[in-house]
C-alpha cells in the first residue's frame, strides 16, 4: 500500500513538472511573431519539435505488458509513466538554416545556434526585426531560452477489459490539469487481439501469447497569452507608432499532439513473470494554434516619410507537422503477485523511451 501510494504521488508530482514547466515554455515561444508571421511560424516549429517528437514517444508506448488478452470482463487498471530522452542533437537548431527573411543576427559574428525547448536555460542569440523598405530595426529580441529537460515524463492511468471473440478494450487519460492560466489534458483508446485462438498448434504452447494491438491518444495543452503593444514602446528610431488597441484580450496558445500505433506482441507468461516484445508502426503529430487578435508591428515608406503603425492580425498562427513515422521496438518485464502487477520496458522508435507501471489486474 505504501508502494502505491508512493507511486501516485511521484506521478502527481511528475505531472506538476511536466504541465507547469512546459506550458510556460509553449505560452513563451508567441515572442517569435514579434519578427513577423512567417520567420515566427519557422521559430517555433523548430523550437517545439522535441516537445512533440518527444511527446509522440510517449503517447505511442506504454500501452502494453503482455501479449495475453483479459478473458471476457477480465480487467486491469494500471498507473503508467513514460519517459522519453531526447537526444543532444535535439537540444539546439540553427538559425542560419532556417531561411528567415525578416529577421536577422544582430551581431553577424555572433554564433547562431538557439536552443529548443529541451535546451539551455541560456537565451538564443539576439534577433533584429528589420523592415527593408525602411531599412530600419522596429524591434530586437533573444531567441527563447530551453528548459534543459533530460527527459519528457507523462504519467497516465490505463484500464483494459476483455470482451468476446478474443478481444480486449483499453483506454487511458489524464485527468484535465489546470494551473492559473494553463490547462492539459490526454486521453487514449485501443484494442488487443488475440491470435493464438486460430492457430490450434500454437495456442497448445504453455505460457505463450500472441495478439496484435492498435491504439491511438491526444494530448491538448492550452495556455492564456498576454501580447500588447506596449513590448514596442511608444518610439521607433524618433519615430511615433501609430495605431493599435489599449489592450488585447482572448489570447490564447493551442498545443496539441497525437499518436498512432500498431504492434504485433509476444510473450511468455509464467505465474510470477513475464516477458514480453513487440514490433508495430508508429506516427505522431503536433498542430500548434495561436489563437486571438494580436498587434504586430510594421513600417512604411512613402513619399520620403517612414511611418511606424500597429496592425492587428486575428489567429495568426496554425501549424501542423509531423515529429515521426516509422517502425518502433519493445521489450519488457512483469512481476505479477496475486492481483498486483509491476512492468517495466524500454521501446525504440525516434527518440528512447522507459516505461515503469503499477496496477491491478483480474483474469
Amino acid at each position: 500500500m505504501k508502494t502505491g501510494k508512493a507511486f501516485v504521488s511521484l506521478m502527481a508530482g511528475l505531472l506538476l513538472l511536466l504541465a507547469n514547466g512546459q506550458l510556460r515554455a509553449q505560452s513563451e515561444v508567441v515572442q517569435f511573431i514579434k519578427g513577423g508571421i512567417d520567420d515566427g511560424e519557422k521559430l517555433i516549429q523548430a523550437y517545439l519539435e522535441p516537445l512533440g517528437n518527444a511527446m509522440g514517444a510517449n503517447l505511442n508506448g506504454g500501452w502494453n505488458n503482455t501479449a495475453k488478452v483479459h478473458k471476457v470482463l477480465g480487467f486491469d487498471i494500471t498507473l503508467t509513466l513514460t519517459a522519453a530522452l531526447p537526444p543532444e542533437a535535439a537540444k539546439s537548431f540553427d538559425l542560419r538554416e532556417l531561411g528567415l527573411t525578416t529577421l536577422r543576427l544582430r551581431d553577424p559574428g555572433q554564433s547562431s545556434i538557439a536552443p529548443t525547448i529541451s535546451g539551455s536555460r541560456n537565451p538564443g542569440p539576439m534577433l533584429v526585426f528589420y523592415h527593408d523598405d525602411a531599412d530600419l530595426s522596429l524591434i530586437e529580441f533573444e531567441s527563447v531560452e530551453g528548459l534543459n529537460i533530460p527527459a519528457y515524463p507523462l504519467p497516465m492511468i490505463k484500464a483494459g477489459i476483455g470482451i468476446p471473440g478474443g478481444i480486449e478494450l483499453m483506454g487511458r487519460f489524464i485527468p484535465k490539469y489546470a494551473y492559473q492560466d494553463m490547462q492539459l489534458y490526454l486521453w487514449g483508446a485501443g484494442f488487443k487481439y488475440d491470435v493464438l485462438q486460430h492457430i490450434p498448434g500454437l495456442r497448445r504452447l504453455p505460457f505463450l501469447n500472441a495478439s496484435i494491438t492498435g491504439a491511438y491518444t491526444r494530448v491538448l495543452s492550452s495556455a492564456d497569452i498576454d501580447f500588447q503593444k506596449s513590448i514596442y514602446g511608444n518610439y521607433i528610431d524618433g519615430i511615433p507608432i501609430q495605431g493599435g488597441k489599449d489592450h488585447y484580450d482572448d489570447q490564447r496558445l493551442d498545443v496539441n499532439m497525437e499518436g498512432y500505433s500498431a504492434m504485433a506482441l509476444l510473450s511468455y507468461d509464467l505465474p510470477v513473470i513475464t516477458f514480453y516484445g513487440g514490433i508495430g508502426y508508429s506516427n505522431s503529430e503536433t498542430s500548434v494554434d495561436l489563437t486571438g487578435i494580436y498587434p504586430l508591428i510594421d513600417a512604411d515608406r512613402s513619399n520620403g516619410t517612414t511611418t511606424v503603425s500597429i496592425e492587428d492580425h486575428e489567429n495568426p498562427i496554425g501549424l501542423n507537422f509531423r515529429n515521426f513515422s516509422g517502425l518502433q521496438y519493445t521489450g519488457g518485464i512483469r512481476f505479477k503477485l496475486a492481483v498486483i502487477t509491476i512492468h517495466a520496458d524500454y521501446t525504440k522508435a525516434n527518440y528512447s523511451l522507459f516505461s515503469v507501471g503499477l496496477g491491478l489486474s483480474f483474469r
